[in-house]
């Protein structure tokens, strides 16, 4: 390589404020690039604050998807192959243009997020959704917004796993990974539309601690249906009682019948690594402030 020590020094430190914050470059060709410039994966690693573990299996991604060899490997470090050199030399004009015209206000224009992918139990997403989703695109209206439903576990695992940028749970697990922001409490109830105690009684088995509830309730006749508002309308329909969290309930008008069951919290949890990019911090701020204003 033709740059000197301090050459490489300023451009390892422009590069790392590259890769943390994603800009217009993919992470794997930015970590080769480095590892090139350093013929190091544990100094390469350290500049761009990653894992030596890290570094190398996003590498080894990046030779997978190119279906060639980039590095030989020694106890010395790592060596550019021939299709290694290829690459770099392709990617060099492109990366020194980047350094050259970098601008944090231009940078941050580029950081536009274009899609974002929510998950959430689909409960949650009819009593919340609401709450921010008009906000939202009002001010990102190139926004594309995929939403997914499932289990808060489920969702929790996906957004570890970087499969999903946001999700709303209820009680969400702990999660080294995972910034986790309680949006409200919520209590769960017998409901039904009169005061009387019916004999039958509607939950939902995906309830959080629902079984362990349901064996408390033995004196009803037990109904399970995997979706809450199916077991409103049940309720509605009178003769019924459903096992409802209270925020769904009082918006259906039905009267509680038991004091509170469970206390759940509703959060908002996103992967650490989001935060790096700056629009993200932008988007989840301005879901969380529409919670703070209800």
């Amino acid at each position: 390589m033709k740059n000197t020590a301090n050459e490489k020094t300023d451009n390892n430190q422009k590069f790392k404020l590259d890769l943390t914050d994603q800009g217009p470059f993919r992470r794997e060709f930015l970590g080769f690039y480095i590892t090139a410039e350093n013929g190091s994966i544990l100094k390469s690693s350290q500049i761009l604050g990653l894992q030596q573990a890290g570094l190398s299996k996003m590498i080894m991604k990046l030779e997978e998807e190119l279906n060639q060899k980039l590095f030989t490997r020694s106890q010395k470090g790592v060596q550019l192959t021939a299709n290694g050199q290829v690459i770099f030399d392709s990617l060099k004009n492109t990366f020194l243009f980047w350094q050259q015209n970098y601008n944090q206000n231009s940078f941050d224009r580029l950081q536009i997020m274009r899609s974002l992918k929510i998950g959430a139990h689909p409960s949650i997403s009819a009593l919340y959704f609401g709450s921010f989703m008009t906000p939202l695109l009002n001010q990102y209206p190139e926004l594309q917004i995929e939403t997914q439903f499932s289990t808060s576990l489920e969702v929790t695992r996906l957004v570890a796993e970087l499969q999903l940028d946001l999700g709303f749970v209820v009680n969400p697990v702990k999660n080294a990974d995972l910034i986790v922001k309680t949006l409200r409490e919520d209590h769960v109830r017998v409901w039904s539309v009169k005061n009387q105690k019916n004999k039958i009684l509607y939950y939902n088995p995906e309830m959080f601690k629902g079984q362990s509830l349901v064996k408390k309730l033995k004196s009803y006749q037990l109904v399970s249906i995997q979706d809450y508002e199916t077991i409103v309308s049940l309720v509605n329909a009178g003769q019924a009682s459903g096992l409802l969290p209270s925020s769904l309930a009082e918006r259906h008008g039905l009267l509680p019948q038991s004091d509170k069951l469970i206390t759940v919290q509703l959060a908002l949890i996103w992967h650490k690594d989001r935060n790096k990019v700056s629009a993200f911090r932008e988007l989840s701020q301005l879901i969380l402030n529409s919670f703070n204003k209800e």
